[in-house]
């Protein structure tokens, strides 16, 4: 009723937030007609979250008729302004030539402004087109690192991406083990590419690899057939029988990279109920509470989480730049619930 109030008087923001509300039905009958005209009033008054909403709408004709070209406009005034999302996408139609020229080289700029602010999709498409050398030079190496960056974010494309260059060794070092880790893990989260990989063309993959991903099915304790690198049909069973299991944002604990020691088992946590936080990001590695909003209703022995403390991840993301606090929190509604943790220091 506030928002309406203040679109319908003017105010950009709440023509923005009404916009959203009224997409998602949110505390309000949902209608993507209604949403879409006040994402274009807002956008045509400069809000560039309206812009790209606006832009994705048109892409794929949901509440407007369907205007590629229009889209591709409204993603470059986001792109340009910072807006992640967009650089995304719009460098996705470049690949295409949707909306747009065909034009890999823009497609990898737009990828590197997105990646270098924290998005871990643009991470993932990044690492892919360094790796064949689309738009770029080739250069595995960096493509490794692209996607050890996304894979850690929790992005599973990237985790897949990343195990096969630690099995062919095109970056320099080979990790079998490592690879059938992230492999793993990128099952787990339901990665259909990873599934039709391992069931039609797991010769591909080095005995070794193979061999490694049997061994994380015994540990998971739904395989128990002989570790002969043979994926058969036991072993696609067992593969079946993970796939999709977890689908957090965050990959599991022992599929990361060494980064920082876990926290221990008597690490104090806040474990159900809530506490209010107010969080921000200045620089790099400064993601901080600087408010707290009430009380701790469970109590000091729970975990109460102190202002200056530092936050490492939010709801399991790893947060390192500034860019990616924004990409994460502009994301969420006012009053969200989200998970922070500072694992170096249990929190």
């Amino acid at each position: 009723q506030w928002y309406r109030r203040g679109a319908e008087a003017g105010h950009v923001e709440s023509m923005f937030r009404l916009a959203d509300m009224t997409e998602d039905g949110t505390g309000i009958a949902k209608d993507e007609r209604e949403a879409a005209v006040w994402f274009r009033k807002a956008a045509e008054a400069g809000h560039m979250w309206a812009a790209s909403n606006l832009g994705r709408m048109l892409v794929k004709g949901t509440g407007v008729a369907k205007n590629e070209r229009e889209a591709a406009i409204w993603h470059r005034k986001a792109a340009e302004a910072g807006i992640n999302f967009s650089a995304y996408v719009l460098a996705d139609m470049h690949v295409k030539g949707i909306g747009v020229s065909k034009d890999e080289a823009e497609a990898v700029r737009l990828l590197r402004q997105a990646a270098e602010r924290g998005h871990f999709e643009a991470m993932n498409n990044l690492g892919w087109m360094l790796n064949r050398g689309q738009g770029v030079a080739r250069d595995s190496k960096e493509a490794a690192a692209w996607y050890t960056k996304a894979a850690q974010g929790g992005e599973p494309n990237a985790m897949y991406g990343l195990a096969t260059i630690l099995d062919d060794g095109k970056a320099g070092t080979i990790d079998r083990d490592l690879a059938a880790r992230w492999v793993f893990a990128s099952l787990q989260k339901g990665n259909r590419l990873a599934r039709d990989q391992m069931r039609e063309n797991s010769a591909r993959w080095s005995s070794e690899f193979r061999q490694a991903l049997q061994r994380r099915l015994v540990a998971a304790k739904v395989f128990a057939g002989p570790i002969d690198g043979v994926l058969g049909a036991t072993s696609q069973s067992a593969i079946d029988r993970i796939f999709g299991s977890s689908k957090d944002r965050g990959p599991p604990p022992d599929a990361l990279l060494p980064q920082a020691a876990a926290p221990s088992a008597t690490s104090p946590r806040v474990g159900g109920g809530w506490l209010g936080v107010r969080i921000q990001s200045n620089e790099p590695g400064a993601t901080k509470v600087v408010e707290l909003v009430g009380d701790n209703p469970l109590g000091p022995s729970q975990g109460q989480v102190p202002v200056g403390a530092k936050i490492l991840t939010i709801n399991d993301v790893r947060v390192e730049t500034p860019d990616q606090f924004a990409e994460l929190v502009g994301r969420m509604r006012p009053g969200a619930s989200v998970r922070l943790e500072n694992v170096e220091d249990g929190l």
